[in-house]
């Protein structure tokens, strides 16, 4: 019997497959935070080897959280926490004392008896009720009222999915609006007349570097020629990210008390423009290491003038599952399949990156888990969500907020 160490973290990404013997018997072991995987092969007869159907390697990724509110819908969409696309012949079973199964996703509506942290295992089995994969996180539930003596001032940053804050922006201020919340405001230089409250730093087409380095001298909003609301010109003329200016200038020189990010999607399809790197393991390692630099540069950065900040990053969401919606906007040169591998990588090492870093005020925020990657999605977008996407992101950001405020005063 050979003994394998996979994983010593509150986060497991677990790849299981069999080589070109097949694996007679696997169990997990679970030994406080440390997955164990037990494998014991037998031979098996070389005519059943070649005609056994091929599948790919099964990756299932949690975060390292999950958060509710009770009330509120929340959970995750089996196809957004597997790769491959194909779940055919694949049985999801999860083990948590509330929520439910509903075929396609687990879902919570909690009560405020449920409050508390509750331990919970995903399962992914063959249709003989194999084990294939197993991964464990925790369900973060907090009371209705979390939070609702302080005041918050928020600054959302992001890409096309943000935007003037239309989307998930919105309905996480419809969401605060309701009773048992803090007063809050919105920051950022960025909203549409019809929503003046709802304000955001939100620029389609724009990658985490963008927000270090984009600098127009003589900016042009109806041309897209637009600076980064963090980069200024200094004394000498040469452009350089400035936070300190931004928040004086554009915070009334108070910082605020929580920054979300929500990036990454145009930093990854940057990956797909090679076809090789688009099949390639490490050349797509290669290059989402590069994209978490500056991602944690950018972050670094925030900390360094505002350190009581607290900084949720937005795990990368998935994509609409229609080969069609691809076709429509990509023409052939995206595929579900293709984008799905690249996501998905991108969303393990992303958490692999900024867990266990709440000591420096950065947080994790699953959004990868509850966008429906079918209903979420018109029929003719790859990866911008409909209303109802934009809900689920929306009420994931607001969740994580509510735990947040939660923990004021608490060592973390």
């Amino acid at each position: 019997m050979k003994v394998r160490k996979i994983s010593n973290s509150r986060y497991y990404s677990i790849i299981l497959h069999a080589g070109k013997r097949a694996m007679g018997r696997m169990a997990f072991v679970i030994a406080g935070s440390t997955v164990v995987l037990l494998m014991s092969a037998c031979g098996v007869q070389a005519k059943q080897e070649e005609t056994a159907p091929a599948r790919e390697p099964i990756e299932l990724t949690l975060p390292p959280a999950l958060y509710a509110v009770p009330g509120v819908p929340v959970g995750f969409f089996y196809r957004n926490i597997v790769r491959p696309l194909d779940l055919n012949g694949l049985i999801f079973s999860v083990t948590c004392r509330i929520g439910k199964d509903d075929g396609k996703r687990w879902l919570i509506v909690a009560d405020e008896q449920d409050v508390g942290e509750h331990p919970l295992t995903v399962a992914v089995k063959n249709k003989d009720g194999l084990i294939l994969a197993e991964a464990k996180t925790v369900l973060r539930i907090v009371p209705r009222n979390a939070g609702k003596q302080q005041t918050v001032r928020i600054l959302i940053v992001g890409d096309s999915l943000t935007g003037r804050g239309g989307g998930y922006p919105s309905v996480m201020a419809q969401l605060l609006a309701k009773p048992g919340n803090p007063e809050w405001s919105m920051l950022g230089t960025r909203n549409s007349p019809e929503m003046p409250t709802i304000r955001t730093e939100g620029y389609p087409g724009w990658k985490w570097e963008d927000f270090m380095t984009r600098y127009e001298p003589n900016p042009d909003p109806k041309n897209k020629k637009v600076s980064s609301p963090f980069v200024y010109a200094g004394a000498g003329g040469a452009p350089g990210l400035d936070l300190a200016r931004y928040v004086r200038e554009q915070c009334g020189g108070k910082p605020p008390d929580i920054v979300t990010f929500l990036l990454g999607i145009n930093d990854a399809s940057r990956l797909y423009s090679s076809s090789e790197a688009g099949q390639n393991r490490e050349k797509i390692d290669q290059g989402v290491k590069g994209i978490l630099e500056n991602a944690d540069n950018l972050l670094k950065a925030f900390r360094a003038v505002m350190p009581k900040a607290a900084l949720a990053v937005g795990i990368i969401p998935p994509a609409n599952v229609r080969d069609a919606a691809f076709a429509a906007n990509f023409q052939g040169s995206r595929t579900v399949a293709g984008w799905k591998k690249i996501q998905h990588r991108v969303a393990q090492l992303m958490i692999e990156r900024f867990k266990d870093r709440e000591k420096e005020n950065i947080f994790l925020v699953p959004t990868e888990l509850f966008l429906d990657p079918e209903s979420g999605f018109p029929d003719n977008n790859a990866v911008h969500p409909n209303a109802t996407g934009h809900e689920q992101l929306g009420v994931t950001f607001y969740s994580w907020m509510k735990w947040r405020l939660a923990q004021e005063g608490k060592e973390l």
